[in-house]
């Protein structure tokens, strides 16, 4: 996780940057420079392999949640948070996060010290979401669509096939182990009251289809929310479309 504060900030909002399965902190970093030259601090973090296809008690994905949580309210203050989500990783953990949030909430009216609960100020999806995510993708994410060296991959892959090969064998009978992805699409979990959203795309993702973002889009419009989508030309591939046209990106999120 890295903070990138604007100095002489006031401002009561903060961006988190949710990073995509298995990138490089570093690449996630970079979308921090678009906020700071708004005025808004952020903070950048990513997802691994395993926090994204394993089962989150096993993971530190909660823990992250929390952290992040904490890292917005009490080293930056902010009292709204603006959810820049990439690909289904970050997707996982801002519903993550989400969670994190309703039990402060409880917590605050059970309990006299009041922790700080920031609001979602708005939702800000890159080249996501597709409508689930099963443990049995992760081997193939793995092998197929990140740029580990092969002796990491065999390493990773240790991790996630044994579990992608039992929540296969048991989906007849317990169903997604992930099923919670889907709070993503749940008016109660992921409010959409007076809340805008963009969506940024392409036609050439081909591990977020075009089709699959325009359907949630048009779910969370019904729902209540404002949604606003781009479109980038079918060149600019999965998570890419800063690094690919760094301008129109910036002009699609300043007018959002």
């Amino acid at each position: 996780m890295e903070v990138f504060r604007v100095a002489g900030n006031n401002s009561k909002r903060c961006v988190i940057l949710f990073g995509w399965t298995g990138g490089s902190l570093r690449h996630v970093a970079k979308h921090s420079a678009l906020w700071s030259n708004l005025g808004v601090s952020s903070i950048a973090t990513t997802v691994s392999l395993q926090e994204t296809f394993l089962p989150r008690d096993d993971t530190g994905l909660r823990d992250k949640a929390r952290t992040l949580l904490d890292t917005a309210t009490l080293e930056l203050g902010a009292e709204e948070v603006v959810a820049h989500c990439f690909s289904n990783g970050g997707c996982l953990l801002f519903v993550t996060l989400l969670e994190e949030l309703e039990e402060r909430r409880l917590q605050n009216n059970s309990d006299k010290k009041a922790v700080v609960v920031p609001s979602i100020a708005g939702t800000i999806y890159d080249s996501c979401p597709i409508p689930s995510v099963h443990p049995a993708h992760g081997p193939w994410l793995l092998m197929f669509a990140t740029p580990f060296p092969w002796k990491e991959k065999m390493m990773i892959l240790g991790d996630l096939l044994p579990h992608a090969i039992q929540s296969t064998l048991l989906h007849p009978f317990q169903g997604n182990p992930i099923a919670w992805f889907g709070g993503l699409r749940d008016p109660v979990v992921n409010s959409p009251v007076d809340r805008p959203e963009l969506l940024l795309y392409s036609r050439g993702d081909w591990l977020s289809r075009a089709s699959q973002v325009e359907k949630f889009a048009s779910l969370r419009a019904s729902q209540g929310a404002r949604v606003t989508k781009h479109e980038f030309p079918p060149d600019s591939p999965h998570v890419q479309h800063y690094r690919m046209r760094p301008d129109e990106y910036t002009k699609a999120v300043t007018d959002w």
